[in-house]
């Protein structure tokens, strides 16, 4: 009743969506919240004990016309950053510009003055170590400020203001809302909470006020081996940021078929190249020996439910105390290992091929299993991915040594989920949904 009554009167209404964090199940102040907007785009940033965001919005209302007395510094992106940061100031008329950047404690890092006209102006800031700064804004008697928060290992005396573009718009869209966050009533929300290395994701549409709770654990160390006892198979793992991955495929093989019997409900368990069904001769070939086994997605979840969460929450296939890693768990990773575009930037939430060397950095070196030319394989890493191939959907076995693919824990819909793949000629990486009775490789991350 509310929702229709809003609606009708176009009436303001608020949610409120608060967040509590407990390390080792006490709770803690989180270092910094990132909010995403994911339908519209757009986010902004809690620090410390500013744990809860009000989004503000009108029912049915699609823009809003900026008031000719609109001054408005908008949230920086991305929120947290390593290197550089963009930030939007909009004048309502023209006027003097001074911006000053400021650490925790006063101490004046960056300075930046001049006169613009009317309209939206973009910034650009780089440099920092790591920790929360101030952007204050100044602008004919009157005073803005936006708190950013740096990953970065940069210095303060490199520490730089920037003019990008101006435009002469004065047009937003969306609603206009408290912390200057676009919303509107059943958008897509992603908070990702901050806390020393640590990070946990979740996805959610609010409906009414929401609390989300987020339980971290002290990390265990990343073992350089580690034993499947389900058949004594002895992989390796490495640690890359704050996650710990095996360095090889999965080769967990309860039962194999051929090929061509599949299915994208029932479990099926398949050797590249292998058209049998004797476990023993499957795993005597030098693929299942090189590429692990490739398994559709009823048997990489081994009966549980999607999971976009971080963690995945998801064990499936994967042996006790790891688990199968969920779509934005992959992202983490990307944004870890790729040179250009740190997670949670957006790059990592398209689909096709992403990012700009993140895929050679995953990739296995040289040309023992990968094609030539294997671009831009460094395994920088440690990763190791190797070009294990898959089972395509109609029942073939299809390009070994020219791609590797790997299942998640997320579903898209009924008949497909998100994977992750590599190729021979391309250091990217690429993003895409595929018929559950597909076959990927799999690689399980530590709980």
């Amino acid at each position: 009743m509310l929702f229709a009554f809003s609606f009708i009167f176009s009436q303001k209404a608020t949610i409120s969506i608060s967040h509590t964090v407990t390390y080792d199940s006490i709770s803690v102040l989180p270092d910094s919240i990132l909010i995403t907007n994911m339908t519209q785009g757009g986010d902004t940033t809690l620090y410390g004990s500013d744990t809860t965001l009000v989004l503000d919005y009108t029912v049915g209302m699609n823009e809003y016309q900026i008031n000719h007395d609109d001054f408005i510094v908008k949230p920086n992106y991305p929120n947290p950053f390593k290197e550089q940061t963009n930030f939007d100031v909009i004048l309502p008329g023209a006027g003097h510009l001074v911006i000053k950047v400021y650490d925790v404690v006063s101490r004046e890092l960056a300075n930046f003055s001049a006169s613009y006209p009317s309209g939206k102006h973009e910034f650009l800031f780089t440099g920092g170590k790591e920790g929360l700064y101030i952007i204050n804004v100044a602008y004919n008697n009157k005073m803005s400020s936006i708190k950013i928060y740096s990953l970065g290992d940069g210095n303060n005396q490199s520490c730089e203001i920037i003019h990008i573009s101006s435009s002469a718009s004065l047009t937003n869209k969306l609603v206009k809302s408290i912390n200057s966050f676009g919303y509107t009533f059943g958008d897509q929300l992603r908070s990702i909470v901050f806390y020393q290395a640590l990070t946990d994701t979740t996805v959610y549409t609010p409906t009414q006020d929401t609390i989300i709770q987020i339980g971290f654990q002290s990390p265990t160390s990343c073992p350089s081996s580690f034993t499947d006892t389900r058949d004594n198979h002895v992989y390796s793992a490495v640690q890359i940021g704050t996650q710990c991955w095996m360095s090889e495929n999965l080769a967990y093989l309860p039962s194999v078929s051929p090929s061509g019997s599949g299915s994208d409900t029932i479990p099926y368990y398949y050797v590249y190249g292998y058209q049998g069904t004797d476990v023993n001769a499957a795993k005597a070939t030098s693929n299942y020996q090189t590429y692990g086994v490739v398994y559709n997605w009823p048997a990489a979840m081994a009966g549980e439910a999607s999971s976009d969460s971080v963690p995945s929450g998801v064990q499936g296939i994967c042996l006790n105390g790891w688990h199968l890693p969920s779509d934005e768990e992959w992202k983490i990773i990307e944004g870890e290992v790729d040179s250009q575009y740190v997670y949670p930037d957006l790059e990592w939430d398209g689909t096709g091929w992403r990012g700009t060397d993140a895929g050679g950095n995953l990739k296995e070196t040289g040309t023992t299993h990968w094609y030539s030319p294997n671009t831009g394989a460094t395994n920088s890493s440690d990763f190791t991915a190797l070009p294990g191939g898959y089972r395509g959907y109609y029942g073939s076995f299809l390009k070994v040594g020219d791609y590797a693919y790997f299942w998640s824990s997320t579903g898209g819909n009924t008949s497909y989920a998100w994977s992750r793949g590599l190729t021979y000629n391309s250091a990217s990486v690429s993003r895409y949904g595929y018929y559950n009775d597909g076959g990927f490789s799999v690689r399980c991350l530590r709980d």
